[in-house]
């Protein structure tokens, strides 16, 4: 596990920033080539790497804020961000068809419904870039949830 404490605001927004980048480039890797066992294992690096690296970042912000600690590195627009990244992984993951999750709680992936949408509502709620981001995913979130409410018949 990588001690961001000892990193500069600056190498923290760059690992935020590549993680995201991370998440992207598994999700147009799976998108590109599906048929490709290749692509299937090169996105599922990709997304194991990404996975970790927002996980880190995630208990590297609940451990300061945990001790009281107030560490400077940890800007609002930073700790949105990896509240953002995070808790859409997780909502992503807890979205997964069953068989495709089993899969992926197999090499250490796994969703949480709950946290993943509770750390996103928090980061809409920043007055950061990405809370537009957020609230957008918010929303296509709920338009799902009601859609998918209305083809069982619950209101």
């Amino acid at each position: 596990n990588r001690d961001f404490s000892s990193f500069t605001e600056l190498e923290v927004h760059a690992e935020l920033l590549y993680a995201e980048t991370l998440l992207v480039r598994a999700v147009l890797t799976f998108a590109e080539d599906q048929d490709s066992l290749v692509s299937f294992v090169k996105g599922a690096f990709k997304i194991k790497t990404c996975h970790s690296l927002f996980k880190e970042m995630y208990m590297s912000i609940s451990d300061k804020e945990a001790d009281g600690r107030n560490c400077k590195i940890f800007t609002d627009e930073i700790i949105g961000g990896i509240n953002m990244g995070w808790g859409a992984f997780l909502l992503g993951l807890s979205l997964l068809p069953p068989k495709i999750l089993r899969l992926l709680e197999f090499v250490g992936l796994q969703g949480d419904k709950l946290l993943g949408h509770k750390l996103v509502v928090e980061a809409e709620k920043m007055d950061i870039l990405r809370s537009f981001v957020a609230a957008n995913g918010l929303l296509k979130l709920s338009d799902d949830s009601v859609a998918v409410y209305q083809a069982r018949g619950i209101r």
